[in-house]
């Protein structure tokens, strides 16, 4: 996997972040036939086929994001087949500070799979006290 991996994993977060002013973008990263599986669901992890179907997910996701929602990015990890990151999300809506991994599968510029999963259970904020 080129730096490209790296410029476009970083180019992700940035649409992630920005969220809805910024999802159109964000799925512009993805491939016609790109998979997306996440583990958001209520039923556990669930996958994603082809750039319109993670177009729904992702318009819903960052049309209910918390306000207090606040997503850092934590190492990017260059291999030969995937570029992997570690981020954490946090929200009073999550019970703190979530941490997960992003591993991700590029083809010509574009997202051809990305898997989310949880690293953990949520972290407690930390107090200003």
């Amino acid at each position: 996997m080129s730096t490209d991996g790296k410029e476009l994993t970083e180019r992700f977060y940035v649409c992630m972040r920005a969220g809805a002013s910024h999802v159109e973008e964000l799925i512009g990263l993805f491939a016609e036939d790109a998979e997306y599986t996440e583990p958001f669901g209520p039923a556990g992890p669930r996958t994603h086929r082809g750039r319109d179907a993670i177009a729904q997910v992702l318009r819903a996701g960052t049309a209910q994001r918390p306000d207090d929602f606040v997503l850092e990015l934590g190492r990017i990890e260059v291999g030969p087949d995937e570029v992997r990151a570690t981020w954490t999300c946090a929200s009073a809506a999550f019970g703190g500070a979530v941490p997960g991994t992003d591993r991700f599968v590029f083809d010509r510029g574009r997202i051809v799979r990305l898997v989310t999963t949880f690293d953990g259970p949520p972290r407690p904020a930390q107090s200003s006290t």
